[in-house]
């Protein structure tokens, strides 16, 4: 991952956007652009950008998962489908 602060005008890097890959170059908005998401993540390379990605889904399925066999537990009367629309809206 880079660091906001060391990226300089002209220089590319790799952004998530709508949960993939997308890639950037800095310039004079870049800074607009990280005031309003401070959170977001920079990636050096399109590879370790889907990395990350994909680290991000495996953990949240598998705690959803979880969670599913914790509500089952809980509430046997409940479907799938109603834990399903609970978790995922």
């Amino acid at each position: 991952m880079l660091n906001y602060k060391d990226l300089k005008d002209g220089d590319n890097y790799w952004t998530i956007e709508n949960g993939k890959p997308c890639l950037s170059c800095f310039d004079f908005c870049s800074e607009e652009i990280h005031e309003e998401n401070p959170e977001k993540l920079y990636f050096e390379s399109e590879e370790s950008c889907q990395y990350f990605i994909n680290k991000i889904k495996n953990i949240s399925w598998h705690h959803t998962i979880i969670m599913v066999i914790l509500l089952c537990r809980l509430n046997k009367r409940r479907c799938w489908n109603e834990i399903r629309w609970s978790i995922w809206g």
